[in-house]
Parts: structure tokens; sequence; C-alpha cells
């Protein structure tokens, strides 16, 4: 448990103090009043140093994250993602989806927001596709139907919001929305669930004499046999 593990160093150094104190003859008030003192010349000196000293241990005790976790994150423009492998009183390591690792100051995580995936409950499933204009009359029958099917696949959380409606008209044909939840942690194996879920909307909407529709676009050339191709012959 980090929490007992800070309390015992805690305990451990206020008894290394009280020794000292006992040893050199000084009050252990004076002893705490000297280490006061240096502490704030060295703080002055060393400010870098101690905020992320005062990282670790509010990571320790706070515990956002322990080593194993996927943790998700920016810092400095860039987005940081990977599992953390140790927790320092300094820095944390970080190992990304390359393996490589990166060592990342603890005040870091003080001043941004961490997400942790690994403690998430539900991945989300959110999906827009166009159905062409000419398919009015089968709009209806494709949501139903689009809905049955999915509420069939496995880990489909039906107390989460679950949504499969008609949203707008676009450029090439009726905008459809589709967003529910898997009640699930893995990443991977939302990556399986999605594609069965893809597979169960593109199976209706074939099933029932319908096409996603795409942009497709004409273009209009002249007679082949009215184009002349002109350019001088090479002298043999």
């Amino acid at each position: 448990n980090r929490t007992t593990s800070v309390s015992i160093w805690l305990l451990i150094s206020l008894g290394i103090l009280q020794v000292l104190s006992t040893f050199l003859r000084i009050p252990i008030a004076s002893t705490l009043a000297f280490g006061g003192a240096g502490g704030i010349a060295f703080g002055f000196a060393s400010k870098g140093i101690f905020e992320n000293f005062f990282g670790g241990l509010m990571l320790l005790l706070s515990e956002p994250f322990v080593p194993g976790d996927m943790v998700h994150f920016e810092y400095g423009g860039a987005i940081l993602e990977g599992r953390i492998e140790r927790v320092g009183w300094y820095q944390t390591r970080l190992r990304g989806r390359d393996t490589r690792p990166t060592y990342i100051p603890n005040n870091v995580f003080l001043q941004n927001l961490v997400t942790n995936m690994d403690r998430i409950t539900h991945r989300k499933f959110e999906h827009n596709l166009i159905i062409p204009f000419q398919d009015l009359n089968l709009v209806s029958s494709i949501l139903s139907k689009i809905k049955a099917a999915l509420k069939e696949l496995p880990k489909v959380d039906l107390l989460s919001p679950f949504r499969v409606y008609l949203v707008g008209y676009g450029e090439w044909g009726f905008q459809i929305s589709i967003v529910f939840y898997f009640a699930i942690k893995s990443f991977d194996e939302y990556l399986h669930l999605q594609q069965m879920a893809l597979l169960a909307i593109g199976k209706v909407i074939s099933e029932n004499g319908s096409e996603i529709a795409c942009p497709i676009y004409t273009v209009n050339l002249p007679e082949f046999s009215k184009l002349e191709v002109r350019g001088e012959r090479s002298k043999k």
C-alpha cells in the first residue's frame, strides 16, 4: 500500500530527527527550525527538483495511476500515451505503444489532465453514414433493423445512451447517426466488437436493398474520334 509506505518513511524521518536531537542534545523543535530554514534556502536554489519530489509524493498518496495502467495526456502540445512502468519520487517511466520508454518529471502530472484508460468502464461506438436520397421509403425500416441488430451484439450496454437516428440531409443522401456503448475496457476487444457492429450495419443496409452513399463524379470528355494529337514527327 503506497499510503502506508509513505507514512512509514515519514515516521522513520521523524525518528531520525529525534535521535539526532538526543545525540546532539538539541531540542527537536530547534532541529526542525534549522531544517526548515535550510529547506527554504534549498527550495529557492532547486525549485524544479522540489516540485518533482512533491509531485512524486502526491502521486504516491492520491494514486491517479499505478504501474501497469495505460494513461493518456497532453504536454507541450504533444499527445503522450503509454503504459506506466514505474512511479518514482522524481520521475515516472512511461512506455509508449512503440515500446520506447519516456521519463517524465512528476510535476508534469500535477499541471496536466491525465486520463487513466484502465479505469474506464465503457467504450463508445460512434459512426455516421449516408443512405441515398432515392431510398427514402427504406430509411425507416433500415433504422429499426439496425437498432435490433446492434442490440444483439455482445457486451452492448442498453442502460447507456443508445441512439440510431436520421439526423439530417447531406450532400449525397440522408445522414444517419449511430451511438452506443460497449461495457468493456480492453481496446483490442473493442476493435473486435466494432468490426462486428460495422458488418451488422452493412448487412442490414444490403438486405434492405439499399447501399451506403458515396460521392460520384461524372467527367464529360469529347468523342475520342475528335481528339487530335499534334507534334513533330521524328525524322529518320
